[in-house]
């Protein structure tokens, strides 16, 4: 076996540990999770259901500031997060990000203002591909305008954004989701999201989310993307499979598996990989702590050899509502 061989087991080995712990404690996890969470924001501004795959999802979705999350709150919010990366092929990259929405209900209940740094949907990278990129890898720009939610039902929702970036470049953007529940521990959520850039090229990104909700504090995720750009060849795609597991004292631990591709020049597995994604409030429960490590097999181009690396993530942010 050789030396690559023997690191690869390893990681798996490492990566099925904490399944393996926490899977023992399943039987003891029946409690509802209203009951083991400690009254702060995430419990006041959301209603936590334990037996709901939909409840658990947006509550966990808020407590990770997923981008979703935001989008769909009812609340103003400001996310600030200092990033750090460390890539084994390439060495260490910082970053500050920056994202948020005040809501303008003196003017319409409809209506908020958003600014964000937009380095993700930029270039529609699928959430595979963003596992094992580096922070500095794409042009950042800072994008700001209005939202306008043109729908809102119950398992529905259309959002329109309008606005310009740093580089006063104009952007518009049309979010349409909807949600499908099988009982109450499944979910499925079709999302697809149109970019307008200058009025000529348009952007495309289509995603399917199944939310299965194992129990109480375990839920398991299955999201798959596929993203085309006009006048791209091909189609971009990924798929990524995750199970979360909730802690009483505002902690989250997430293990992950994922492979993404493209179709064009050539049909090609660009990477692969699997993953850990801790995450929890400390001192205040606006502050937050992130820590990511993973491991990633890239190819970018067919005629070339796979290469595995490690990639370790550490994030702290602050949310302001």
């Amino acid at each position: 076996m050789t030396a690559a061989s023997r690191k690869s087991w390893l990681l798996v080995i490492v990566w099925m540990a904490p399944l393996s712990a926490f899977a023992g404690q399943a039987s003891e996890d029946q409690t509802d999770v209203q009951t083991l969470l400690p009254e702060n924001w995430l419990d006041t501004s959301r209603t936590y259901v334990a037996n709901s795959a939909d409840a658990f999802a947006e509550w966990l979705d808020q407590f990770l500031g997923s981008q979703r999350a935001d989008i769909e709150s009812a609340e103003s919010s400001l996310r600030l997060s200092a990033d750090n990366q460390w890539e084994e092929s390439s060495g260490n990259t910082q970053d500050i990000r920056v994202r948020g929405k005040i809501h303008l209900p003196r003017v319409s209940s409809r209506l908020s203002v958003f600014f964000e740094d937009n380095e993700e949907e930029n270039s529609l990278l699928t959430q595979a591909q963003e596992q094992t990129q580096q922070i500095g890898d794409n042009n950042e720009q800072t994008e700001f305008g209005l939202q306008y939610t043109v729908l809102e039902a119950i398992r529905s929702r259309l959002d329109f954004r309008i606005g310009v970036e740093s580089s006063l470049e104009p952007r518009a953007r049309l979010r349409y989701r909807y949600e499908l529940p099988a009982g109450n521990r499944i979910l499925h959520r079709f999302t697809e999201t149109l970019r307008f850039v200058e009025a000529e090229d348009i952007e495309s990104r289509s995603r399917y989310d199944l939310e299965f909700l194992l129990d109480s504090t375990y839920l398991l995720r299955w999201s798959n993307t596929i993203d085309w750009v006009e006048g791209a060849e091909g189609i971009e795609g990924s798929t990524r499979l995750g199970l979360t597991k909730v802690f009483a004292n505002d902690q989250v631990l997430s293990q992950f598996i994922w492979t993404s591709g493209e179709t064009q020049p050539h049909h090609l597995t660009t990477s692969y990989g699997i993953g850990l994604s801790y995450r929890q409030s400390f001192y205040r429960p606006w502050l937050f702590i992130e820590v990511e490590p993973a491991y990633a097999w890239k190819k970018s181009e067919a005629g070339e050899d796979r290469e595995g690396g490690s990639v370790i993530s550490l994030r702290l942010e602050v949310l302001i509502e």
